[in-house]
């Protein structure tokens, strides 16, 4: 985990939730969910590089565990948060 976090956090910067810049869409969709930033299905290359990471470490076979830890890597542009539904999913198509 502390790999993880290590290696990735030069890639992956943490942005303060004021400094987010959202869609009317994503918008919306927080508005909708309730949340502060819309959980979406994978779909940037950078959250795709990032799962990778975390696979080539073997740290992707908890899918509650890795949608937790994935909040620390949430940039808001190019990072989402996941739930752990995104992560089996996108697992199964990796």
């Amino acid at each position: 985990l502390r790999e993880i976090r290590k290696n990735s956090a030069k890639k992956y910067k943490r942005r303060r939730r004021a400094e987010f810049k959202l869609t009317s869409d994503q918008k919306y969709l927080c508005e909708t969910m309730g949340t502060k930033l819309p959980l979406l299905p994978f779909t940037t290359v950078e959250e795709k590089k990032l799962f990778t990471d975390f696979a080539s470490q073997n740290k992707h076979g908890d899918d509650r565990w890795l949608a937790l830890e994935w909040c620390n890597f949430v940039d808001g542009v190019n990072i989402f948060p996941k739930l752990p539904v995104h992560i089996r999913v996108y697992r199964k198509k990796w």
